[in-house]
Parts: structure tokens; C-alpha cells; sequence
């Protein structure tokens, strides 16, 4: 059931009714098969695509760089499984639009093996700004609004302002969702 906005200021519009309660105490579930092809667009972000480093017949594991960031409105993008890199192709993008897009696809060989990975220190809190902004960007740390922004740009705009006070909003405004408050 919809029910109108209460402000006269407010034209048309809709307060979708809550139904938070259905998930809101359920643990989060992990365990959904791995697929048999992982097809990853280089772009996933507002900006200039990601440059595809594989090449197909190349095996790759999970974590591993797949295309590299293309200035400072970009962000590099990682495999999601490990497996074999079957195509470098335009493919229709996960959009509405559904206009072709750079993608890479991998043949999961269903190990889901990671990387060796890079030991942070004891205390990230010892990082300096810098050195956070530089492995988040790396890791391809991108938002999770409409426009995917890199997280670096932000992070780096932050340090240049002098923001002192980090603010979390953490507000789900999805009638079902409650993955966030799950997560924190």
C-alpha cells in the first residue's frame, strides 16, 4: 500500500510502506552457487572505462587485476572468481539502457581461488591519509550511488578540505531492504 506525502509542498511523490521486519534479524546468507561464466564490465563506474590487462586463454584467480583505471575519474577492476579469461567483447550493459559495454568474461573453474594478498599493518590507524587513499583506490573502491564514483576521489577532496568528521548515512530508504543494518 502507497500512501501520499503529508507536505503540500510536495507534488506527487510516494511513501512506499515499510517491510523491514522481514529480514531485518535474518542472518546474511552466503552460499549461492558459484556461476559457470562471470561476465564483468570495465566500466562499473561514472568516468573513463577501466583498460583490460588479460588476454583470452589467461588464467586468473580471484582478486587478480583485470583492466586498469584510466586517470582520476576511474577505478581498476578485479576478477570475482578465479578461472580462465574465455572473452574481451562488448556485451549489453547492466543498465536499462542496455547499450554495449568493454567486458571481460571468465570461465569459473569453480576453485574460487584467491590471490596472494598484501598484509595491512597491525594498526591501519598508522596509515597515513595518503597511503589509505592510494590502496583504496587499487582496490577499486567505488560508491554504491547511481554515478559508482570512486572512493579515492572523495577520499582524496576530503583531505584537501581538511574534513575532520567522518558521517556514516547508513539509512536504508528501500521499503524491503535491510542489508546495510545486517552488515554494520
Amino acid at each position: 500500500m502507497l500512501a501520499l506525502f503529508e507536505n503540500p509542498r510536495l507534488r506527487g511523490g510516494i511513501h512506499a510502506e515499510e517491510h523491514k521486519a522481514e529480514t531485518s534479524s535474518k542472518p546474511i546468507a552466503q552460499d549461492l552457487p558459484l556461476p559457470k561464466k562471470l561476465y564483468i564490465p570495465v566500466q562499473q563506474h561514472v568516468g573513463k572505462p577501466a583498460e583490460p590487462l588479460v588476454k583470452v586463454g589467461e588464467k586468473v584467480l580471484k582478486g587478480q587485476l583485470l583492466a586498469y583505471s584510466q586517470g582520476t575519474i576511474s577505478a581498476p577492476v578485479h576478477a570475482p572468481s578465479s578461472g580462465t579469461i574465455a572473452d574481451v567483447m562488448d556485451y549489453p550493459a547492466p543498465h536499462p539502457s542496455a547499450l554495449p559495454i568493454r567486458t571481460i568474461v571468465i570461465e569459473t573453474d569453480g576453485l574460487d581461488q584467491w590471490i596472494d594478498t598484501i598484509v595491512l599493518p597491525a594498526d591501519p590507524f598508522q596509515l597515513s591519509p595518503e597511503e589509505i587513499s592510494a590502496r583504496v583506490g587499487a582496490a577499486g573502491v567505488v560508491g554504491l550511488g547511481g554515478a559508482v564514483f570512486p572512493s579515492a576521489v572523495k577520499l582524496d577532496l576530503g583531505r584537501k578540505n581538511q574534513i575532520h568528521t567522518l558521517l556514516i548515512n547508513a539509512g536504508e530508504c528501500e521499503p524491503y531492504l535491510t542489508c546495510d543494518d545486517r552488515s554494520m
